[in-house]
């Protein structure tokens, strides 16, 4: 019983420490992005820490959904990633001493990817895969770009229908020279049924 508890405790404190660190993570990302943000103007400071809190949020929603998410979504997620990784990317960069992109790109990618899973997992129990997503959804995207008919090119809603046999002066038999073959045998049934009438 020792034991469980002993492991059970380690496990809470684990969790407590990844929650606590990705938090800390999460403000120093929110804090470059708000320099990366970088408005001059005066009193558009606050703009900066609005749309960092605003890309803690969706990245947290992201990694929290399961299961398919739609193209909107999607967009948007990735949109978010983008404008949240630039934003730390141009912070690092002007917080940094020397010159260098290696150093701040590595930074930026770390401070805006790594908290929000790692948060989520050791909150929630969800194992979650932004990048992951990320691949599927462009492949979603390009294989339904790949299945989409051209335009000016007709596609038959029904093969089966246009399968036919041979006839006897080997031509290929559809099946709709026997429904109007069929029509006009209705047609002249119809005629000499009126033609008899008119007669009595």
């Amino acid at each position: 019983m020792s034991n469980d508890n002993n492991k059970r405790l380690y496990n809470m404190a684990v969790r407590m420490a990844v929650i606590v660190g990705t938090l800390v993570a999460m403000y120093i990302s929110a804090t470059f992005s708000k320099d990366g943000f970088a408005f001059e103007m005066g009193g558009y400071g606050w703009m900066g820490w609005a749309l960092s809190a605003l890309c803690i949020v969706i990245q947290l929603y992201w990694n929290r959904m399961e299961g398919d998410k739609g193209l909107t979504i999607y967009v948007v997620g990735m949109s978010i990633y983008g404008y949240s990784i630039y934003t730390n990317f141009v912070g690092v960069s002007i917080a940094q001493v020397g010159d260098g992109w290696v150093f701040p790109l590595l930074f930026s990618l770390i401070l805006d990817i790594l908290p929000e899973p790692f948060f989520v997992m050791a909150l929630a129990g969800i194992v979650s895969d932004p990048l992951g997503k990320a691949v599927e959804g462009m492949g979603r995207i390009i294989d339904s770009s790949s299945t989409t008919p051209r335009s000016g090119v007709k596609t038959r809603k029904n093969p089966i229908s246009y399968q036919g046999k041979k006839n006897t002066k080997g031509y290929i038999d559809t099946g709709f020279s026997s429904q109007i073959e069929a029509a006009r045998e209705r047609e002249r049934l119809e005629r000499a049924r009126k033609a008899s009438k008119i007669q009595y």
